[in-house]
């Protein structure tokens, strides 16, 4: 909990914030936006962008929690969840239900008296950041495509991905090989391929996993650092429900 009080912040993470309970007089201040004098209904949920500058003030006690999110982190789940390249947030202050019960029950861990579950809290954040990805997606169409990449450019981002898989790579850096536009290649990209591009990278990632698996001779762990994946979950994850299979089971077949 948190006094009357008032507060700046800029960080290279997004910040979100879930309002455990109601809070009166407040005020936001997200980049050029602005929301003053604000009752906040317990459920609220305020969205900060990485990078952008904040302030917030409020007249009475604040309960909230405060989360915390990599622009990567929440990159690697939208290739799996939304054909979103960059989370485009909402209206940043709006009541939510799911969120609110994920804050919840991530208070309710931390306050255990025994040691809080850090696999219990990670899979907690992983549903609001889902939670969070698919709010963002609703009510947008797909862009029209322009054209497609010349045979020489496909080639060359084919190539470009499937070198570094183990990167973190970014849109900027797949357009800047066919020397395009973030805007333009994306479209061009999905007029040749019949996808996006990260959910195609996804695809050569989960190739590379399943072959990695079937030498069975690294941890599922190292597996989805060398294909790119965040994590041995995020791995989990896009492997069920792109392949219908957990790389527990393509480990075990192929040791049989």
């Amino acid at each position: 909990m948190r006094a009357p009080g008032s507060r700046t912040f800029t960080a290279n993470v997004h910040l979100v914030e879930i309002f455990l309970a109601p809070v009166t007089g407040v005020e936001f201040r997200i980049g050029v936006n602005r929301w003053q004098g604000i009752d906040v209904p317990a459920g609220a949920l305020a969205v900060i962008p990485a990078n952008v500058e904040g302030f917030a003030s409020w007249s009475s006690v604040k309960e909230s929690a405060i989360v915390a999110l990599q622009p990567s982190y929440l990159q690697d789940l939208a290739t799996c969840e939304t054909e979103a390249v960059e989370p485009q947030w909402p209206v940043p202050i709006s009541a939510d239900a799911f969120a609110l019960s994920i804050a919840q029950m991530m208070k309710a861990e931390l306050m255990r008296k025994e040691r809080a579950s850090l696999r219990y809290l990670d899979a907690l954040l992983t549903q609001l950041s889902v939670h969070l990805l698919r709010i963002n997606a609703q009510d947008k169409t797909p862009a029209k495509a322009t054209g497609k990449l010349s045979s020489y450019n496909a080639k060359r981002v084919q190539a470009f991905m499937k070198e570094n898989l183990s990167r973190k790579l970014t849109l900027a850096d797949l357009a800047a090989v066919c020397e395009l536009s973030p805007s333009h290649f994306v479209n061009a990209f999905k007029a040749t391929f019949g996808q996006s591009p990260y959910r195609y990278l996804l695809g050569l990632r989960l190739v590379y996993a399943e072959k990695l698996l079937a030498g069975r001779n690294m941890t599922i762990v190292q597996v989805a650092h060398l294909s790119g994946f965040s994590s041995q979950s995020h791995l989990t994850s896009a492997m069920s429900k792109y392949r219908g299979e957990t790389p527990f089971r393509i480990q075990g077949r192929t040791g049989k």
